[in-house]
């Protein structure tokens, strides 16, 4: 799936909770789903406002491509199919709105929705942030699997990085990586690290591992949570300690690795 254009943060965190949301009320083809506006103005901004009207107008315009390799098939829809703004100037408004069909064949069956804890990703201050959360989501719930080995480019796919954006490593990882790793590491249930692999001189894959938190962890990840976000990044530079990668490993050592997992 790809979109044709890149999404905020704000747009990022609303069609979050618009899916999540969605899964919650039990999705089917051509449904509509009902959300409060108060709940799509949790991004900072007001419910009334027109950024709100922006974003969900900007959602219905965003083009989506999926693409299966079983069929060779390529189908283009829109992240957002009608919506209809009922109350939207009262505290109480709702929002309806309704997904493609095209849409929803490929959101039906997504295990996410279940694993995204939606005040976790409303404190992630970008999109990368949210996007290695959400994959992140995923991978911890296995129970035999541990890291995730990708090439460098998937991995800038999966997380949205623009295509001429940060091309090289080191950029990527001081403007990127480090952050969105130690936002998720202070304020998820779970803890990752990436570890960059080189073929050569240069990184061609990153290595990408993760745990679940333990019960005192945990309590800390909430408390971060519960308290106000003016001084986090302070904090969250004192606390964690494992954000960055502690050595780069080559493509000949990963059987030694993988023999230790």
């Amino acid at each position: 799936m790809k979109a044709d254009q890149q999404l905020s943060l704000v747009e990022r965190r609303a069609v979050t909770v618009l899916w999540h949301n969605a899964h919650q009320q039990k999705i089917k083809k051509g449904k509509v789903y009902t959300i409060p506006v108060s709940d799509l103005a949790a991004q900072g901004y007001n419910a009334s406002s027109s950024e709100m009207k922006q974003v969900l107008e900007r959602l219905q315009k965003t083009l989506v491509v999926m693409y299966n390799p079983a069929t060779d098939t390529r189908v283009s829809t829109q992240l957002l199919s009608s919506t209809i703004e009922k109350g939207v100037s009262k505290r109480n408004g709702v929002l309806e709105y309704r997904f493609t069909d095209e849409m929803f064949e490929f959101i039906k069956d997504s295990e996410i929705w279940g694993s995204i804890e939606i005040p976790v990703l409303m404190h992630l201050s970008s999109k990368y942030a949210i996007s290695l959360y959400e994959q992140a989501s995923q991978w911890v719930k296995l129970r035999y699997k541990h890291n995730e080995e990708m090439p460098i480019d998937e991995f800038r796919r999966i997380i949205a990085i623009e295509e001429k954006k940060y091309p090289a490593f080191g950029s990527l990882n001081k403007h990127v990586i480090k952050k969105a790793v130690s936002e998720i590491n202070a304020l998820a249930d779970f803890n990752i690290q990436i570890m960059p692999i080189k073929t050569g001189k240069k990184v061609t894959h990153v290595n990408i591992f993760w745990h679940e938190k333990s019960i005192d962890e945990k309590k800390s990840a909430y408390q971060e949570l519960s308290r106000h976000k003016s001084g986090r990044k302070a904090r969250i530079a004192g606390a964690v300690e494992t954000v960055e990668p502690v050595a780069e490993l080559s493509k000949s050592q990963m059987p030694i690795l993988e023999d230790y997992s």
